[in-house]
């Protein structure tokens, strides 16, 4: 790795190769997740991850750069650093790009925050406290994945910007067996 060459006309140098383009934009990704609850019940919802390459500070000018950057995606040259060797093997040969593994982390940590609560517990007011916190606890733990705290790695060039957790869908008899219980 030499360098992050911004967006725009590029000259590369005697015996530079471009290695990897990224996307700067902001990215979202969702994935359907089942699970159970604490009390053996299987239940259906989806996390979404919104996320970006790292940015800098507003405040913070680049390095050689007498006046702000006017490019529409700022980003953190360090942070394309550490995303050009964040990529990981799954398979044989199918290589998994940095904005394919921030999702599957996330739908892992939400199938044990679930485990965690009872069906009524995940119900209690139309489910938004309990899938509150479950969304906090996930972003919270992505968090810690980034800064090293957990033995599981996500690269720190990661700006996650949002998690969310869809509604709570029950199977057919579960919700026959409540209907006939109220």
């Amino acid at each position: 790795f030499v360098r992050a060459a911004g967006p725009g006309l590029v000259f590369l140098r005697s015996g530079e190769r471009i290695s990897q383009m990224f996307d700067l934009r902001t990215q979202t990704r969702k994935m359907a997740v089942q699970a159970t609850t604490r009390d053996g019940i299987p239940v259906e919802t989806n996390v979404s991850v919104t996320f970006h390459v790292r940015r800098v500070s507003p405040d913070e000018r680049r390095p050689r750069s007498v006046t702000p950057d006017t490019i529409p995606y700022p980003y953190d040259r360090e942070a394309i650093f550490q995303l050009a060797y964040a990529g990981s093997v799954a398979g044989a040969e199918d290589r998994q790009n940095w904005t394919e593994q921030v999702y599957p982390a996330a739908a892992t940590l939400l199938v044990s925050e679930i485990g965690k609560y009872t069906l009524d517990q995940l119900l209690v007011s139309g489910g938004a406290e309990p899938m509150g916190k479950i969304r906090d606890s996930i972003r919270h733990t992505l968090g810690a994945r980034q800064r090293g705290e957990d033995k599981q790695v996500l690269s720190p060039g990661i700006e996650i910007v949002g998690v969310g957790v869809g509604p709570v869908g029950l199977p057919d008899e579960v919700l026959k067996k409540r209907v006939t219980t109220w």
